[in-house]
């Protein structure tokens, strides 16, 4: 099979390490694989190009005003159409809002009509994005369209599913199929990087209870609620919290960690590659997003055996369990959040949930379980 993997940026994120995972794995098994992406990326193309996967970058990336968002999207669409009329790609894979959109009036102008396949890899609409789960009807009657014109959807969780299916969407549930991430040890690890001594670095003492979070630094992430919960902590002079990552909200939150008097207790970290020394010197995972489509990053610490801290929201239930492999706790409630992780600081509970929840992603989030799905679809 020819296959054409159309995504607006292949940067480190959830969506990214997913679809360029799946593209590895599918050339391994005798496809051929290309990209198109929209936003100037550097870390999958580099993983990319090594594994022989080629890689379409986007000609036009200036975007600041309305009329240079208007000449980006036009380019982006005359782009894809060359890429697509040269290539002949049997399948057409989209995903994310902006590809989807891109992809779609790009096969309603092109003479060339491969099957139409987009992932869905969050449960909120176009025009939303990790703003929030507000209804726009502009945004859900774009959904609608598009949907109509794809051959099959994919959602990376039953919550997603819910979301398209809901009268607020309406799209036709036979034509949704549901497929969570594959993740392996192998995918995550950088062993072609200088290890990095995050104790002896970030000064981390062993009586230390560590805890990590990896996410954008934006609304839906609610990273301010996890701060806010380490000011409850009676023994917080015994925590480090760990951040990687970067988005429009650093600034506030650095000031809130200042406010709280906690700026001595976090370390900000915006990018890491080698994840792997970062999940080795935690001792639990914490990330309390408004929402989540799966949530990659709670598929890796299960996989370095950390317990995790989620909303008892949108996917998280489906693969985090109360007193299985976390803990559940509700949207904003920031004493309840601290009493888990309180609950956490007994390291034979903490051993006990990490080891389950590296049995439960071995057993049911294999990537060969992903690819074959996928592959059948």
């Amino acid at each position: 099979m020819k296959i054409l993997h159309t995504i607006t940026s292949l940067d480190k994120g959830g969506a990214e390490n997913h679809v360029a995972q799946l593209g590895i794995i599918q050339k391994k098994k005798s496809n051929h694989v290309k990209f198109f992406i929209s936003k100037n990326s550097n870390y999958w193309p580099k993983v990319l190009k090594k594994k022989k996967i080629e890689v379409f970058k986007s000609n036009y990336f200036h975007e600041t005003s309305i009329l240079q968002k208007i000449i980006k999207l036009l380019n982006d669409i005359l782009k894809l159409k060359k890429i697509i009329r040269k290539y002949k790609p049997d399948i057409i894979h989209a995903h994310l809002p902006y590809m989807e959109i891109i992809t779609y009036l790009t096969l309603f102008l092109s003479n060339e009509k491969p099957k139409f396949i987009i992932s869905k890899h969050v449960d909120n609409v176009f025009f939303q994005g990790s703003i929030g789960q507000k209804k726009h009807f502009i945004g859900a009657f774009i959904e609608r369209i598009i949907s109509k014109k794809t051959n099959s959807i994919i959602a990376i969780s039953k919550s997603v599913k819910k979301f398209l299916i809901s009268d607020y969407i309406g799209i036709d549930k036979n034509k949704i199929q549901v497929v969570y991430y594959g993740i392996n040890k192998s995918s995550v690890l950088k062993n072609n990087v200088k290890k990095i001594n995050f104790k002896k670095k970030f000064n981390l003492n062993d009586d230390e209870l560590k805890i990590g979070c990896i996410a954008r630094l934006v609304p839906q992430k609610a990273i301010d609620n996890l701060i806010k919960s380490l000011s409850l902590i009676h023994y917080k002079n015994k925590i480090k919290l760990i951040i990687i990552g970067k988005g429009p909200l650093k600034k506030d939150l650095q000031d809130l960690a200042i406010k709280l008097n906690l700026q001595k207790k976090i370390i900000w970290i915006d990018f890491l590659d080698r994840i792997q020394d970062f999940y080795e010197s935690i001792d639990l995972f914490v990330l309390t997003s408004k929402y989540e489509g799966l949530g990659f990053v709670f598929l890796e610490s299960m996989l370095f055996k950390k317990p995790v801290i989620a909303t008892n929201s949108s996917a998280m239930p489906e693969i985090i369990k109360n007193n299985f492999n976390g803990f559940l706790v509700p949207q904003n409630n920031t004493k309840i959040l601290s009493k888990m992780i309180i609950k956490l600081k007994n390291k034979k509970r903490r051993i006990r949930l990490g080891q389950n929840g590296y049995e439960f992603v071995k057993k049911k989030m294999s990537l060969i379980k992903m690819f074959n799905k996928i592959n059948k679809i």
